[in-house]
């Protein structure tokens, strides 16, 4: 039996062509190997497709170098191979095309026999040559527009490169053949990634100290199939890798015929794949290898996957080795260590006041739908309070006691004067919270969560320590009295402050440990716990808060299950010869006995934001209507607050304010955090819509978007006869594929356009026997895709108005920092009017509100 530590060792041992392949970002003169865990990668990938199938999921401890590494080996792997193959013949060259040689450019004219021998013809500048086929070296395709090099030109050209050959390595010449072989592919690996991403990485890593764009051809999908180059030059040919930004954009390219070798698919944003999955279902009949890979903070819904038979392989502390880290300097590296070698302690205290506070409350947290809204407001008042307790590690000062004090004796007057309409036990124990909370918040309470984190600090004397806390928190406040302390206790830990969204992207190696103040919401700890970006890992919780950590623990153990990695070793390493070990993959650890049967931190939040819509409609605003909606509730900056329905696309300017990007994006209200800047209006109207309608009203096509919605008006009617199960009965018999969640979207998501294919729309109109679906297809199909085309380019205007816009109004702001901005952005969009940025404070669990206060902004105030 082959230990699984011994197995990976042999795995690394086997003879690869990459094996000799340097890497280089940045621009750095200091290049690495390929990373062992990237090699090992590769290879068990193509063990699980040979044996396993060929649908399958990788999953590392860190995402954006580990996929694009991957992605590039995986590239020069298959090549090597001969999964891509070369295809270069001069015979397949047309009279007149231009041919690229280094930097000359010459004509092709033809071929001819001469004396039993094929002969090739080209044109320069100031001649035709004619020699023997092998006389010549290797044509790059291009469609550039310049004139034809002169002869003096091409034979420099010619002489440099057959000069370089004597003087190259094993993996030179390897990569030299592939420079020469670029625009000559016979298929391509298609990458559905970050297309803005993927880009800066291509253009600052180098392949053996050489761009990767002389040495691969890279292109880029659109939305209709059709790519481009990425990059400089007019190359033509087959790309080696395609980029494109989603799965449409691949199903598109399959349709227009493009070779696709296999598919490699970022799966790292869940809820925007969700949307696709008709795509990857078209995908996964085209009969090639497709790979989902991401990373642990993100593999936690990857079950639309699952439920299409995908295969698993997680890196994680169950399966990476010592051989697979401290091997080079990359940011990966440092997690993957992080990873295999996490340490996540848990100090728990005993509360007292602050758990009695919380406890109480959450027992009566049922009870607010049937009390007053002054009392609805006191909830919430005490909540509020009781939370900053809860997370607070600094003793408070007498300017953080004035405003509590001044809370607490509003509430004391609250219930005084609710008294006689409350049952004696709801009154007592609003009275007990109260009393709680005043004890809390006067000058000297000792916080346990303090003397916890200081005997941390004693013990262990860090170098550095990240002490994350809420975004509401004073966090200059925190440091400056952590920092101070150290300095008296003589250690010499530095101290760094952050919110979470400030810690996701924090470098790995500055922090020799990482300390939370308290259980967050469950999506901030597993960021925070499984972004590795330190090894060692302090929550502090209260006695009370430890049920929370054990709802969601229990979830994350679940969905982690390292069985998955026993059931790939079994199926594909295992063979008559050779027996791998499984004893280190473990069924998850046993629930602890004081875990919730519900998540209590969840309930906590849906009745603080009923309750705070409870008061919005108390105090004048819109009236229950006979419909009611599901709906997300998220609260602004500024006193705003929306509800969001499921499906509805909100329009973040998130990346171009922290990251510089160039587009905004549309997501799903599930996808929004806290932090996150949001586009929106006072209206209930799509943005990118209207903007939509407003390109199509001026070049003369109004009209089309009600022609292009004629699809879904046949499928409407349906559904006054026919439940969503009957009407994909319905489709499946009229010879449709797509599944069964991609019908549901186009009967009910208002922002499906159209079906990506025409075929689907002939489905439709033959399950509905649609006859004016039928005689109007083709003016359909073709108002869609005319449609679909404005919905992008308004995008792309919208983008550009809100990156002119938002950096004018951060310079305004002169040293406000993205992370402080409080206030909204309003600015002014061609034809649309005034639109307003604004960041989100809180977000929470979805509640049920009338249908006519969602997918629109409500002033609180």
């Amino acid at each position: 039996m082959l230990e699984w530590h011994d197995f990976v060792e042999q795995l690394l041992s086997e003879e690869s062509s990459f094996d000799g392949i340097s890497l280089s970002f940045d621009g750095t003169a200091h290049s690495v190997g390929v990373p062992p865990i990237i090699k090992a990668s590769v290879l068990i990938l193509d063990k699980m497709i040979t044996h396993q199938g060929k649908f399958n999921i990788l999953v590392f401890p860190e995402r954006i170098q580990s996929i694009f590494i991957f992605t590039l080996i995986k590239l020069l792997h298959n090549i090597a191979e001969g999964k891509i193959e070369r295809a270069y013949d001069p015979e397949a060259f047309k009279p007149g095309e231009k041919l690229k040689l280094g930097n000359a450019v010459v004509e092709f004219v033809g071929i001819e026999d001469e004396k039993n021998e094929r002969r090739m013809k080209i044109k320069v500048a100031d001649l035709t040559i004619s020699a023997p086929i092998e006389y010549f070296p290797l044509f790059q395709l291009t469609n550039t527009q310049r004139r034809l090099s002169p002869y003096e030109k091409y034979v420099v050209e010619k002489k440099k490169i057959e000069g370089l050959v004597s003087h190259l390595t094993a993996d030179e010449k390897f990569l030299k053949m592939l420079a020469d072989y670029r625009t000559h592919m016979d298929s391509s690996i298609v990458s559905m990634t970050s297309v803005i991403n993927a880009k800066e990485l291509l253009s600052t890593c180098k392949l053996c100290g050489r761009d990767i764009k002389s040495i691969l051809l890279v292109g880029q999908a659109d939305y209709e199939g059709n790519v481009k180059n990425v990059g400089a030059g007019q190359l033509g040919g087959v790309p080696a890798v395609v980029l494109a930004s989603d799965l449409y954009a691949i199903a598109a390219l399959a349709d227009q015929g493009h070779p696709i070798q296999s598919i490699i698919i970022d799966g790292s944003n869940a809820n925007i794949l969700l949307s696709q999955m008709d795509a990857l279902d078209n995908l996964m009949r085209l009969g090639v290898p497709i790979t989902c890979v991401t990373d642990i903070v993100n593999s936690f819904d990857l079950q639309p996957f699952l439920d299409r038979q995908f295969n698993v392989w997680r890196w994680d502390e169950t399966s990476i080795t010592d051989h697979l880290y401290d091997v080079n300097p990359l940011s990966s590296d440092r997690k993957i260590k992080h990873c295999a070698k996490r340490e996540v302690e848990y100090l728990v205290s005993d509360g007292n006041e602050i758990s009695i506070a919380i406890r109480k409350l959450y027992f009566h947290r049922g009870e607010t739908q049937t009390l007053s809204v002054q009392m609805l407001k006191l909830f919430d008042k005490l909540f509020s309070l009781a939370f900053v307790a809860l997370h607070e590690t600094v003793p408070f000062n007498d300017d953080q006691l004035i405003r509590p004090k001044l809370i607490l004796d509003e509430c004391s007057s609250i219930l005084a004067g609710e008294k006689n309409y409350l049952a004696s036990k709801t009154y007592d124990d609003y009275s007990t919270i109260i009393s709680c909370l005043k004890k809390v918040f006067i000058k000297g309470y000792p916080l346990p969560k303090h003397d916890a984190l200081a005997t941390r600090l004693r013990s262990e004397k860090y170098k550095s320590i990240c002490i994350i806390v809420p975004e509401r928190s004073d966090k200059k406040h925190v440091q400056e009295y952590w920092q101070m302390w150290c300095r008296r206790q003589r250690l010499i830990t530095q101290v760094y402050v952050l919110y979470p969204a400030e810690y996701y992207p924090a470098l790995t190696t500055q922090f020799s440990a990482t300390v939370v103040v308290g259980w967050l919401k469950r999506a901030i700890m597993r960021k925070i716990l499984y972004g590795f970006n330190t090894q060692t890992y302090t929550i502090l919780l209260y006695d009370y808060e430890k049920r929370w950590k054990n709802y969601d623990t229990k979830k994350w153990n679940s969905a982690l299950d390292s069985l998955q990695n026993r059931k790939t070793i079994e199926r594909s390493f295992a063979t008559d010869k050779l027996h791998v070990s499984t004893s280190r993959f473990v069924p998850p650890e046993p629930v602890p006995a004081d875990t919730p049967k519900a998540d209590e931190f969840a309930e906590i939040e849906v009745v603080l934001r009923e309750n705070k819509y409870r008061q919005y409609v108390a105090n004048g605003g819109q009236k229950a209507a006979n419909e009611t909606a599901e709906a997300i509730p998220v609260n602004y900056v500024g006193g705003y607050l929306a509800f969001y329905r499921t499906g509805h696309k909100v329009i973040s300017a998130t990346n171009i304010i922290m990251n510089d990007a160039d587009k905004i994006d549309a997501v799903l209200p599930e996808q929004l955090k806290m932090g996150d800047f949001v586009v929106v209006r006072e209206t209930a109207k799509d943005l990118i819509r209207e903007m939509a309608d407003v390109i199509l009203a001026r070049s003369g096509k109004a009209g089309l978007r009600e022609m292009a919605g004629k699809w879904k008006e046949a499928l409407k009617i349906e559904t006054l006869f026919y439940s969503d199960d009957e009407i994909y009965q319905h489709l499946q018999g009229a010879g449709c594929t797509k599944g069964y969640q991609a019908v549901r979207g186009w009967i009910h998501d208002d922002d499906v356009i159209a079906p990506q294919s025409r075929q689907d729309l002939e489905h439709i109109a033959s399950a509905t026997g649609s006859g004016v679906l039928k005689e109007l297809l083709d003016q359909i199909y073709d108002a869609a895709q005319t449609v679909r085309s404005a919905h992008i380019q308004a995008g792309k205007v919208l983008s550009m108005h809100l990156k002119s816009r938002i950096v004018e109004a951060l310079k305004e702001c002169e040293d406000i920092e993205p992370f402080n901005i409080w206030e909204p952005i309003e600015m002014q969009v061609e034809g649309i009017g005034t639109v307003r940025i604004l960041k989100i404070i809180d977000i929470g669990a979805p509640v049920t509100v009338d249908i006519a206060d969602t997918n629109r902004l409500i002033d609180e105030e």
